[in-house]
């Protein structure tokens, strides 16, 4: 126990505390000290608790070393997987009844491919499409492993890791650089109202391949919403969005049942449908505003006649020569020159312009005019003052 210390003496006269010496301050310093250490600890519980959850999701990276793994049944060859499993897994995923029939459901569950396709999907963020996992190759690249890491935590999917001597279980093509596959849930069908204009609308449009280049020539072209035929929307599968380059999870789709009904609901919107056909004399040609929907038809047969008879005018791409052109070509063509501005719309522009100069003309005049008789009124005030201090 230490002897009391005296304080050291005060200056004569002066009301100052008395200094106290520094020891007498190390509890107080070694009270901080605790606190500081008790903060530390708190910071490394919570940076445990962040650490455990990283590493709960690196336990997620799971090496499939067994073809009949049911985690990775969605993967499988047609030939080798088992159906039963198939089924039940997609249902479960798409939030259907077990009786519904899997060409009926509401959302697409498609394994798509391809590391431009999982690029864009992470740009383009997980709002609109359930990532449910991924399946790369033991001994991928850095990049790659990242890239499929950060899609995995955003999406709340799982990551495996395919033993290289399944790659023919799992149909890893290395055709197309490295290989990843990758199982989604999407698109799920927006609200037909909101979905802004302008619309492509595809009718029984069946192949993959040119579904998914129309769907990208729509959206670098400024097209988001699109309308499809139950046929059509079957057809948004891996090979599609391989064919779009992964722009097929810019866009946002409606499953039309019933087209002909859904688009008479365009029109009582105040949206013109235009079909594209190559009967038609009428050739493309700008639409005066964006409110307008372009039909495609099927490959073969083209626009349905129940659809013909709900559209408000036809269209069709000119030619020279030749057959007709390939339907995404076709509609690339229609869309490019359906969102040029027309020339009523261009002379109404310049109309507004000459107006606004010539107006901005005469209020430049009337300033001009003003800033004149202010200036005469200066010197008339000054050579009043100086005939004025002469007399």
């Amino acid at each position: 126990m230490h002897a009391p210390v005296p304080s050291a003496p005060s200056a004569p006269g002066s009301d100052a505390a008395p200094v106290r010496p520094a020891w007498l301050d190390v509890r107080k310093w070694r009270c901080r000290r605790r606190v500081d250490h008790a903060a530390l600890l708190v910071a490394a519980k919570c940076g445990g608790c962040v650490w455990k959850r990283r590493s709960l999701r690196m336990k997620a990276v799971a090496t499939i070393t067994d073809p009949a793994d049911p985690r990775v049944v969605l993967y499988r060859v047609k030939e080798h997987r088992n159906q039963r499993q198939y089924g039940e897994q997609i249902r479960k995923l798409a939030k259907a009844d077990r009786r519904e029939q899997l060409r009926r459901l509401q959302s697409i569950v498609a394994v798509h491919y391809g590391k431009d396709c999982l690029e864009r999907l992470k740009a383009q963020g997980s709002a609109s499409t359930a990532v449910v996992s991924i399946v790369i190759m033991q001994g991928a690249s850095a990049e790659l492993m990242m890239l499929a890491q950060k899609v995995c935590e955003t999406c709340s999917g799982d990551l495996f890791l395919l033993a290289p001597n399944l790659v023919d279980e799992f149909c890893m093509d290395l055709a197309w650089g490295e290989p990843v596959r990758y199982a989604v849930t999407w698109p799920r069908s927006s609200e037909l109202y909101m979905m802004p204009p302008p619309f492509l609308v595809l009718d029984g449009l069946v192949s993959a391949q040119n579904l998914g280049q129309v769907v990208r020539s729509a959206v670098l072209l400024g097209i988001k919403s699109i309308i499809l035929s139950r046929p059509t929307f079957n057809c948004l599968n891996g090979r599609a969005c391989h064919a779009s380059q992964g722009w097929l999870y810019y866009a946002e789709y409606f499953l039309a049942e019933d087209l002909p009904t859904s688009l008479k609901e365009l029109q009582t919107l105040g949206i013109c449908v235009y079909a594209a056909e190559e009967s038609h004399p009428r050739m493309v040609s700008p639409h005066p505003d964006p409110r307008w929907a372009l039909v495609v038809g099927n490959e073969e047969r083209g626009v349905s006649e129940e659809v013909l008879r709900c559209c408000n005018d036809f269209l069709r791409v000119p030619q020279v020569r030749g057959a007709s052109l390939n339907v995404a070509h076709a509609a690339a063509i229609c869309i490019y020159e359906l969102a040029q501005p027309s020339t009523a719309t261009v002379l109404g522009k310049m109309r507004a312009l000459a107006c606004a100069c010539t107006h901005r003309g005469k209020e430049r005049e009337r300033e001009g005019e003003r800033g004149r008789h202010w200036l005469k009124l200066f010197w008339l005030l000054h050579v009043s003052r100086i005939f004025g201090g002469v007399h």
